[in-house]
């Protein structure tokens, strides 16, 4: 069996003893049914960091580091020129923009030329559903054919190449899941980065095929969240807005996108009141509308970008 097999199935084994603690430790639980936070000692951001989200490289350009631009910086809302200071990019580097890299080629580059600059690197990782370009989406194909189609749900919103995942474990799923997800975090930390940020967790809220209920979905997320502490990685969500207050003790930041838009800021105020960031993207809002009231809340910083997620816009309130 190779090292990196044996470290996953140790992370597991860790975890999974976690899963069913003893009537004490359920008892503090802070959601029904899930393991206890473990606690967390590494890097955490803070709220004065500003952040930049890149999940796609731009073609032909910075070829060097994946894709991926290391070295934003532009004006804010205030007038001021600034750079972030967090960067969440993906996972790999983008081999459709620079052929140079091969499919599934950890984005190490990125990561060190941020780290040469004193920047953090956040890795995305989707844990809600199957997307078909990355390099492991044959292994989730194969136990769904196995199972019978227990795994892969409906589209991602008519996408045709992301599918929900099924968090339910009637057939195994949820323990492949877990197993799948640790090996994606231990590739994040084996690229250096400093932390993991996971998306799509709110299948239970959406038409995916499946009935996933509530509890199920805080269970696999807290869990996941657990798993990249074990790893040495701080660790956040992206979505599930109706759970951040049973959540927010197993992370050390949160992720939003339009939260102005959509009238569901105050959602976040658990993380913000436990000295946490809240990373947030708009993408149609006006900075004048949103600004002013964004730079009033503590541990909260708005960002503006593309629907696209390349390196600019970058747009910074503050």
């Amino acid at each position: 069996m190779k090292s990196g097999q044996v470290t996953i199935l140790a992370i597991l084994g860790l975890f999974f003893s976690l899963l069913a603690p003893p009537n004490k430790a359920r008892a503090a639980t802070p959601c029904p049914g899930c393991p206890p936070p473990i606690k967390f000692e590494g890097w955490r951001p803070t709220g004065s960091l500003r952040h930049q989200f890149q999940l796609q490289g731009v073609p032909g350009h910075f070829c060097s580091t994946g894709g991926y631009n290391t070295e934003v910086f532009g004006p804010s809302f205030l007038g001021e020129t600034v750079e972030p200071k967090v960067y969440a990019i993906d996972l790999y580097a983008d081999d459709g923009a620079c052929p140079n890299y091969k499919r599934g080629t950890l984005n190490t580059d990125a990561v060190k030329a941020l780290h040469a600059h004193g920047k953090r690197a956040i890795a995305y990782i989707s844990i809600g559903a199957w997307e078909v370009y990355r390099p492991d989406a044959w292994k989730f194909k194969v136990f769904d054919r196995q199972c019978g189609g227990c795994l892969l749900g409906k589209d991602y919103f008519g996408s045709d190449d992301t599918r929900w995942f099924n968090l339910n474990n009637n057939h195994g799923q949820r323990d492949f899941l877990y197993l799948m997800m640790a090996a994606r975090i231990l590739k994040a930390k084996r690229a250096g980065f400093d932390a993991v940020y996971f998306d799509i967790t709110d299948n239970y809220n959406n038409d995916t095929g499946f009935n996933i209920s509530a509890r199920t979905q805080l269970l696999y997320n807290s869990t996941l969240l657990n798993m990249a502490h074990l790893a040495g990685l701080a660790a956040g969500l992206n979505y599930d807005i109706l759970q951040v207050k049973q959540l927010e003790p197993y992370e050390e930041f949160h992720i939003d996108e339009s939260c102005w838009v959509y009238s569901e800021c105050y959602y976040f105020d658990p993380v913000r009141n436990a000295h946490k960031p809240v990373f947030e993207i708009e993408y149609v809002s006006n900075p004048a509308d949103v600004c002013p009231a964004a730079n009033q809340l503590s541990n909260f910083f708005t960002v503006f970008k593309n629907f696209d997620l390349y390196d600019f816009p970058w747009e910074p309130c503050h």
